[in-house]
């Protein structure tokens, strides 16, 4: 078992935002809100994560930050829900640098799903990736 941020895989959080919807609509209330917890813990743990690095570090600031791949685990293309994603997005708002190698996905789509290219770097080995970074993360 590995420590994760948020609910592992995609479908995995997909069937619990169904059982919210299923437990709702057959007026099984106490479930729906179990279901809605879960769905927030998810969201909620990103934000702490974030939060953590702003604690130990003062500031993100100018930060070059590696990251070593936005799917979900290793040789898997699918980036539906990944908590990458929406870490790189709060890492930029918290004006910092991304550097990021992910051996799956091309420039274009990792534009596409995080944005700001003028703020990202992209690299095609996790060497330089590491060493254009101050601070990195990679999912295993």
């Amino acid at each position: 078992m590995t420590a994760t941020l948020g609910i592992e895989g995609p479908e995995l959080i997909k069937d619990v935002l169904y059982l919210k919807h299923a437990y709702n609509e057959t007026g099984l209330y106490t479930e729906t809100k179990l279901a809605n917890k879960i769905s927030q813990l998810d969201k909620r743990r990103r934000n702490e994560f974030i939060d953590l690095m702003l604690k130990k570090m003062l500031s993100l600031k100018g930060r070059r930050i590696a990251i070593f791949s936005v799917s979900y685990k290793r040789n898997v293309l699918n980036t539906t829900r990944s908590p990458a994603i929406s870490i790189c997005k709060s890492l930029l708002k918290k004006d910092t640098r991304l550097r990021i190698y992910d051996p799956l996905l091309n420039e274009a789509r990792i534009m596409q799903l995080i944005g700001n290219p003028t703020r990202m770097t992209l690299f095609d080995n996790p060497v330089a990736t590491a060493t254009a970074g101050r601070v990195c993360f990679w999912r295993p």
